[in-house]
């Protein structure tokens, strides 16, 4: 099957009991089946590479929801990085 990635930042929002939600997301993505990469860039942004194929940006949206994580899914705020 054809691997086909996406890149994208997850934000987060504060406040949060959990003052690093980006890395603590990290530590819990890193092993997920089709995430490729996974890196915190500061407290509250993740950049996400992932196989589409195997994993949606939607289930890992909601996965980080119900363990919850606080994203900040404002539209202004949406990265797509290519």
């Amino acid at each position: 099957m054809e691997t086909i990635l996406r890149h994208r930042e997850i934000l987060f929002a504060a406040p949060h009991p959990d003052t690093n939600q980006a890395r603590s997301a990290m530590l819990m993505l890193v092993d997920v089946e089709g995430i490729e990469q996974v890196l915190a860039l500061t407290n509250t942004q993740l950049s996400i590479s992932y196989d589409v194929t195997c994993v949606t940006l939607n289930i890992i949206e909601q996965a980080l929801l119900e363990l919850g994580y606080h994203l900040d899914n404002s539209l202004l705020d949406r990265k797509s990085v290519v």
